[in-house]
């Protein structure tokens, strides 16, 4: 019998945090998370209001997908904030934009991103990403 549970999985137990203004792809980001392993997944619309959760996390976050174009502060602030935040030097941050201009793709990667995926993107290329990260801090 097949099982189809969302309890084990390559991201199983993993805590990511996923910022995008749009709801649609917030929502999306948690769906996919979520059926790939039993992720918790936070979200936030915005820079500030990531920055708040990070402040307020008892737990630190395993991986973090940021959108590039939000109103307020950008993902390429927010990397960079969050780069100086203690406990995430290393932590991997996947950027995520419309943008595939390689502007963009210099900006995120002298702002601290691990990876860059445009949308629309892939779900299993998505999935690879976080479960390689999570693979990287054993």
């Amino acid at each position: 019998m097949l099982d189809t549970s969302i309890d084990e999985g390559p991201v199983s137990g993993m805590r990511v945090l996923a910022v995008d203004d749009d709801e649609f792809i917030r929502t999306l980001l948690t769906e996919i998370l979520r059926v790939a392993g039993n992720v918790d997944v936070a979200v936030a619309g915005g820079g500030e209001e990531a920055l708040e959760i990070l402040r307020s996390s008892e737990r630190p976050f395993d991986a973090m997908i940021f959108d590039i174009q939000m109103p307020g502060m950008d993902g390429i602030a927010l990397c960079r904030a969050v780069r100086e935040m203690a406990g995430y030097a290393k932590t991997p941050i996947y950027m995520l934009s419309a943008m595939t201009e390689k502007e963009y793709v210099e900006r995120a990667s002298s702002a601290g991103a691990s990876g860059y995926l445009t949308k629309p993107f892939d779900p299993m290329e998505l999935i690879a990403r976080v479960c390689a990260s999570d693979h990287e801090k054993t």
